[in-house]
């Protein structure tokens, strides 16, 4: 079963079949949960969720991280 994440048909991409690449910006973490980008930093911040910090001081977001705090948290119904 695969879950769409947009509503814009011609944006396919899914959480699960990974077409979404391996370090997301803000952004692209933001379209790809749906989460706000305040609560993916809250997240950061404790520690939830992985990132790379780039030589400029921007955070890339691990796409396999996010999905498994969202299934952690759908399993848990959290």
């Amino acid at each position: 079963m695969k879950a769409e994440t947009h509503t814009n048909p011609e944006d396919k991409r899914t959480l699960i079949d990974g077409n979404y690449p391996l370090l997301l910006t803000r952004a692209l973490a933001e379209k790809m949960t749906g989460m706000e980008g305040q609560y993916l930093d809250r997240l950061r911040k404790l520690g939830l969720i992985r990132v790379y910090k780039t030589v400029g001081g921007h955070h890339r977001f691990h796409r396999d991280s996010l999905i498994n705090h969202i299934n952690t948290n759908l399993e848990y119904g959290n």
